[in-house]
C-alpha cells in the first residue's frame, strides 16, 4: 500500500475519532516506554555487578559516572509517569529526549562502533505513530550525538584507531593514552577530533538517514493501520447501535394485542424473538371489516437490516392488500407480484395468509411455501393441517395460490409458527421438529381448553428448555388464534 492510498484513506475518516485514537495510543506508548526504561535499569544493574567482580574491565571513572547519568536517565520518565502527574503527551517528549540522552551517552563513553544506537530513539519514536513526532526526534537524536561524537573525541580520549591518519609503516609506541601518544607523534588535538568527526559521526548520520526513512513509512503505515481499526470498532459500534434500533422499530411495528382481545368472540397471543437484534419474520392480524379478521405469519430469507427491511416492506404490501372485497389468492396474487417488480436482490417470503369470518368461524387461507400451520379441536388434540402450497412470495410473477377452507368451531385453537421454532437446535446439535413441536403441546394440554396466551407462553416455555445454553441460530416466530363462539 502506497503512502499516497493511505494519505487519501485518512482523509475520509472522522478528525475527532483520530485525535482520540493517538491520544490512547500514546497512553499505551507511554507505559511500553516505561517497560523499556526499566528494562535498561536491570541490565544496567547487572552491567554494574558484571564489573565489580571482575568481568567486565572498564575506565573506573568513566563507567561509573556514565552508569549513574544512565540510571537517571532512566529514572526520571519512570518517576514522571508513577507521578501520574504529567500528561500524556508531555511524557511522550520526556521519554523520547530521555532515551536520547541516555543512548548517546552510552555512545559517548563506547569507542566508535556504536552505529545502530543511533536508530535506537527512532524506533522508540515510531510506537507514538506520528511522523512529527519521529522526524523531530531524528533531529534532536542528530545533534546529540553530535555532541557526543566532539566532546567524547576532544575531552575523553576516545578515539578509533582506525580512523587516525599516520604514514604507513609508522611504529607507535603507547606510553599512557592514544591519545597522547598521538599528540606526542605530531597528530594535533584538532585534527584528530576532525577525522573522529568525519570518518566515524558523519558516516552515521548518513546510515542513519536510511533509519529515518523506514521509520517513517512504518510510522505511515502503523497509524494508518491504528486508525483504521479504530474506524472499524466504530463502525461496528455503529452498526450495533442501527441494528438494536432496527429492532426496536421492527417489535414497535407488531401489532397490539390488547388491541383486539377483549372487543370480538376470539383471542389472540404470540410472540417474536429475532435471533440478531433485528429479524426477517414477523407476525400479524387485522380486522379488515367488522366481521372478518385476516392473521398472517412469515419468514423473510436472510437475517439481520436487509431482512427487516424487505420484513417492513413485505408487511407495508401485504397489509394494504387486504381487503373484503379479496379472496386470499387474490390477494396473495397481488402481494407476490408487487414484491417481485422491485426484488433486485432476489430475497423471496413464505407467507400463510387467513381470512377468518369470526361470526361463522370459516376460514379460508394460502400458504405461498410457508410450513402447514397446527389446529386443535375444542375435542380433539394438536394436529398439523395439511395444506398444498404455493411458491415462495417474491419468486416468479403472476402465480397463483390454492385456497383451502376450514369451519372452525367454538374452542378451536390455531398455532401458526416460523421454521425458527421446529429447527430449534439444543446443545448436542439435534433440532426440536414438529414432532416435538407438537407432542409437547398435547403433553401440556390433554384434555385441556388452554387460552391462546397459555398456549403461546407454554410453547416458548419448551423451546427454552430444548434449546438450553445453545445459540439461537433462527428467529423464532408464533401466532395462536383462539375461535370462542
Amino acid at each position: 500500500m502506497s503512502i499516497r492510498t493511505i494519505k487519501k484513506n485518512n482523509d475520509n475518516i472522522d478528525k475527532s475519532m483520530i485525535s482520540e485514537v493517538l491520544k490512547d495510543n500514546e497512553k499505551r506508548a507511554n507505559r511500553l516506554s516505561i517497560y523499556i526504561f526499566g528494562s535498561f535499569l536491570v541490565i544496567l544493574a547487572l552491567d554494574i555487578l558484571l564489573t565489580v567482580l571482575g568481568v567486565f574491565k572498564l575506565n573506573f571513572y568513566r563507567y561509573y559516572l556514565g552508569s549513574l547519568i544512565v540510571a537517571i536517565g532512566c529514572l526520571v520518565p519512570i518517576i514522571a509517569y508513577k507521578s501520574k502527574r504529567v500528561s500524556p503527551h508531555i511524557l511522550k517528549w520526556i521519554n523520547l529526549f530521555c532515551i536520547i540522552f541516555v543512548v548517546a551517552w552510552c555512545d559517548l563513553v563506547s569507542a566508535y562502533n556504536s552505529t545502530l544506537l543511533m536508530a535506537v530513539p527512532i524506533v522508540f519514536a515510531v510506537i507514538y505513530f506520528s511522523e512529527k513526532t519521529t522526524v523531530i526526534t531524528y533531529i534532536a537524536a542528530i545533534i546529540t550525538f553530535a555532541f557526543t561524537a566532539y566532546f567524547g573525541a576532544a575531552y575523553y580520549s576516545i578515539i578509533d584507531a582506525n580512523h587516525i591518519k599516520v604514514a604507513d609503516g609508522t611504529l607507535l609506541i603507547i606510553n599512557g593514552t592514544l591519545k597522547q601518544t598521538l599528540i606526542d607523534y605530531g597528530y594535533r588535538n584538532a585534527q584528530y577530533i576532525t577525522d573522529m568527526m568525519s570518518m566515524s559521526y558523519f558516516p552515521r548520520v548518513l546510515i542513519s538517514i536510511i533509519y529515518l526513512v523506514l521509520a517513517i513509512a512504518i510510522t505511515k503505515f502503523g497509524y494508518y493501520m491504528l486508525v483504521k481499526q479504530a474506524q472499524t470498532t466504530a463502525d461496528a459500534t455503529r452498526t450495533g447501535t442501527e441494528l438494536k434500533f432496527a429492532g426496536e422499530l421492527q417489535a414497535n411495528a407488531l401489532p397490539l394485542f390488547s388491541s383486539i382481545n377483549g372487543k370480538y368472540n376470539f383471542e389472540v397471543a404470540g410472540s417474536m424473538k429475532a435471533a440478531k437484534e433485528a429479524g426477517g419474520d414477523f407476525y400479524d392480524f387485522k380486522m379488515i371489516d367488522e366481521s372478518h379478521l385476516a392473521l398472517i405469519i412469515a419468514d423473510v430469507s436472510g437475517k439481520g437490516i436487509p431482512a427487516a427491511m424487505f420484513m417492513m416492506s413485505s408487511k407495508e404490501k401485504l397489509r394494504s392488500a387486504l381487503s373484503p372485497q379479496k379472496s386470499p389468492g387474490e390477494i396473495m396474487f397481488e402481494v407476490n407480484n408487487l414484491i417481485f417488480e422491485n426484488n433486485k436482490r432476489l430475497m423471496f417470503v413464505t407467507l400463510w395468509l387467513g381470512i377468518i369470518d369470526i361470526n361463522t368461524g370459516i376460514m379460508t387461507s394460502v400458504n405461498s411455501g410457508h410450513l402447514d400451520p397446527i389446529i386443535k379441536k375444542s375435542s380433539g388434540s394438536f394436529e398439523v393441517m395439511q395444506e398444498k402450497r404455493g411458491p415462495a412470495v417474491g419468486i416468479r410473477k403472476d402465480k397463483s395460490y390454492p385456497e383451502h377452507e376450514y369451519k372452525l368451531e367454538a374452542g378451536d385453537i390455531l398455532v401458526l409458527y416460523t421454521d425458527g421454532v421446529t429447527e430449534a437446535r439444543n446443545e448436542e446439535n439435534k433440532m426440536y421438529e414438529i414432532e416435538g413441536f407438537v407432542n409437547g403441546l398435547n403433553q401440556s394440554f390433554a384434555n385441556k381448553s388452554p387460552s391462546a396466551d397459555e398456549v403461546n407462553t407454554s410453547l416458548s416455555q419448551q423451546i427454552s428448555s430444548f434449546v438450553g445454553k445453545a445459540e439461537q441460530a433462527d428467529d423464532i416466530t408464533t401466532l395462536i388464534f383462539k375461535y370462542l363462539n
